[in-house]
């Protein structure tokens, strides 16, 4: 690993290159104190490293650094060990600068007065609650270490950064997925005229099947797979969960330009099956 200084960003923040060429962000007090372009620095004042650049993510502008206060990025820095430590998938190093970025943005909003709504929080909640409750935790931890109370908005903003992390997504993509979820959550819901059991397990294995639902909405891609139960039969033993799939298929057609195969309206019209009748039992 080379040990010499290719950019200073600021005194605690430099940027090396590592055996491939690629441009290192490294992180860590005083590490660029009193050094020049060319100059080596002390690895053991290393605290944060991560690649700014690669083929696949494009560049991050690695200026995103320089006015961000050491404060603030060690903050951001507690915040992902902590979320790292809750899940199970490799986080996308991006998320430290990412994050650092709208973490300052915020604080700078908030002295400003200034907020800005998170339309999609009750959603996130509901379809992403463990990411949401790293989010609201996140909040806390900005709270103790920067003495700032960010509003509880915020929570489902940095939300939005873990789960375009931990899923590799675009931000766009994951607002469109959130989107189509909640849409079908609410036509089930109109359709039947039903209050979900958010406790039932049946609701909450429905949440993940319609999250990698909306995932191949958006994907475009189809499941075809091929099916055993006879899909005529399906149609007489489920009417009214098959003819709220129905509905669901056409508002996918007109709308996100998606055609529901066979299969996907099978498993569709079950997990409706399951939840109607979940709450008729109760």
């Amino acid at each position: 690993m080379k040990h010499t200084i290719h950019k200073i960003l600021n005194n605690n923040v430099i940027i090396t290159l590592n055996e491939q060429n690629q441009e290192m962000i490294l992180m860590g007090r005083g590490i660029g104190f009193k050094k020049n372009i060319g100059d080596n620095y002390d690895p053991l004042l290393t605290e944060k490293r991560f690649k700014i650049s690669d083929e696949n993510n494009g560049s991050t502008n690695d200026n995103t650094a320089v006015n961000i206060p050491i404060e603030i990025l060690a903050t951001t820095e507690k915040i992902i060990e902590y979320v790292t430590a809750q899940v199970t998938c490799k986080l996308d190093d991006h998320l430290y600068l990412q994050l650092a970025d709208h973490i300052q943005v915020a604080i700078m909003r908030f002295k400003q007065g200034l907020t800005i709504p998170n339309s999609f929080n009750w959603e996130m909640k509901k379809i992403y609650p463990k990411e949401y409750e790293l989010g609201l935790y996140a909040l806390t931890i900005i709270k103790q270490r920067l003495g700032i109370t960010l509003p509880s908005d915020e929570a489902g903003l940095i939300t939005f950064h873990i789960i375009n992390a931990e899923q590799n997504r675009s931000i766009s993509k994951l607002v469109n997925l959130i989107k189509i979820t909640q849409q079908i959550l609410d036509m089930i819901k109109d359709y039947f005229n039903l209050d979900y059991n958010e406790d039932s397990p049946y609701y909450q294995r429905f949440i993940i099947h319609l999250k990698f639902f909306a995932i191949r909405i958006i994907n475009n891609n189809l499941i075809l797979n091929g099916i055993d139960f006879p899909y005529s039969l399906m149609k007489q033993q489920y009417q009214h969960a098959f003819q709220c799939t129905e509905n669901i298929a056409t508002f996918l057609l007109n709308h996100y330009q998606y055609q529901l195969t066979e299969e996907e309206k099978l498993f569709l019209t079950i997990y409706i099956e399951r939840i109607r009748t979940d709450l008729i039992e109760q």
